[in-house]
C-alpha cells in the first residue's frame, strides 16, 4: 500500500507539494504550542513520513511511537529518526489500527461461500460492529496524538475490499453502472460509519493532551472540458461540525486551530486521462479540557 503511495506521489510531485507543506506547517504549530513542555508524540498512519517534518519531530518531542499496517517501513522510519533512535526515544508499532477490517473479512468471505442475496447480504454489511482496540497506556504525559490522513480513507480501503470480494462473482450485487445496489450500498455505508466511529474512539481512548486530526473532508472530481465539479462526502460518521461535536462530548476537547486547503490528489492525464480527483482536506487541533 504505501509502495503505492510513494509511487503516485513521485507522479504528481508538484500538484501534492502543497498539500504536504501545509500539513506539516500545521502538525509544526500544534507541537510549538507550549515551547516548554516536550511532548510524547505518537502518530497513527505514520506510513513513509511524507508529511511529517522529522527536524521538528526531533527537536520537540521527548519520544515518538509510530502506529503504521506496513511492517516495511522500519528502515525508512529507523533513518529518517534516528537521533531518537539512538537515544532510545523511536518506538515502532506495526498494527491494523482497523483491526475490524481482518475480522470482517473473514466473515465476509464466510458468508458469501453462501451465495447470498443482495438483502442478506446487504442486512450483513449493515450488522457488522468493530472490535475493541486499546493502544496502551504506557506513554510519558503529555501526548500529543496525530491522526494522519487516515479517517477519510478508512471507507476507501473497505469498499475496494468489498468491490474485490463480489465483482466477478455475485453480478447481481451491482447496478448496471458498476455501483453497489441500494441494499449493499446502505449496509456498506452503515459498516464503514461504524469504522470511522471506531477510529475516533481510539483517538478518545487515549486522551491526549493534544489531539491533531487531519482528513479527507470531501472528495471532488472533475474534467477538464466541464466547469462543474462533481463532489462527494469523504466521511460517513458526518460532516465537520459533527465529527468535531463527537470530539468534543462530555466537553473533553475544544478546538484550538483549524484550516482546510484543497489536494490535487490525481490530476487528470497523470493518473487518469478522463478526469482528475481533487480532496478537501480539513485539519484540526484539539486540546484538552482540564477543568
Amino acid at each position: 500500500m504505501n509502495v503505492g503511495i510513494m509511487a503516485r506521489w513521485q507522479r504528481a510531485f508538484e500538484y501534492w507539494q502543497q498539500h504536504v507543506t501545509l500539513s506539516k506547517h500545521f502538525i509544526n504549530s500544534s507541537l510549538n504550542e507550549d515551547l516548554n513542555t516536550k511532548p510524547t508524540v505518537v502518530i497513527l498512519g505514520a506510513g513513509r513520513l511524507i508529511d511529517i517534518d522529522c527536524r521538528t519531530l526531533i527537536e520537540r518531542a521527548k519520544c515518538v511511537h509510530l502506529f503504521d499496517i506496513d511492517p516495511s517501513l522500519e528502515p525508512l522510519w529507523q533513518k529518517e529518526l534516528s537521533d531518537l533512535k539512538k537515544t532510545n526515544s523511536l518506538y515502532c508499532h506495526f498494527m491494523d489500527l482497523s483491526n475490524s477490517m481482518a475480522i470482517w473479512t473473514k466473515k465476509v468471505h464466510l458468508f458469501l461461500k453462501k451465495k447470498p442475496s443482495a438483502h442478506q447480504f446487504g442486512e450483513l454489511l449493515a450488522e457488522l460492529k468493530p472490535e475493541s482496540i486499546f493502544l496502551g497506556d504506557f506513554y510519558q504525559r503529555p501526548v500529543h496524538l496525530v491522526s494522519l490522513n487516515i479517517l477519510g480513507q478508512l471507507g476507501v480501503f473497505w469498499r475496494d475490499r468489498i468491490f474485490e470480494m463480489c465483482h466477478s462473482k455475485y453480478p447481481g450485487f451491482f447496478k448496471s453502472h458498476g455501483t453497489f445496489v441500494d441494499v449493499i450500498e446502505s449496509g456498506l455505508q452503515n459498516s464503514i460509519r461504524e469504522l470511522e466511529m471506531q477510529h475516533l474512539e481510539i483517538c478518545l481512548q487515549l486522551a491526549p493532551e493534544k489531539l491533531i486530526l487531519i482528513t479527507d473532508l470531501y472528495y471532488h472530481f472533475y474534467r477538464q472540458t466541464e466547469s462543474e465539479w462533481q463532489t462527494h462526502d469523504a466521511l460517513a460518521v458526518g460532516t465537520e461540525k459533527e465529527v468535531l461535536e463527537l470530539l468534543a462530548k462530555d466537553k473533553m476537547y475544544s478546538v484550538s486551530a483549524k484550516q482546510s486547503w484543497l489536494w490535487h490528489i490525481a490530476p487528470q492525464g497523470v493518473e487518469e486521462a478522463e478526469y482528475g480527483e481533487i480532496h478537501e482536506v480539513g485539519a484540526f487541533s484539539l486540546s484538552l479540557q482540564t477543568t
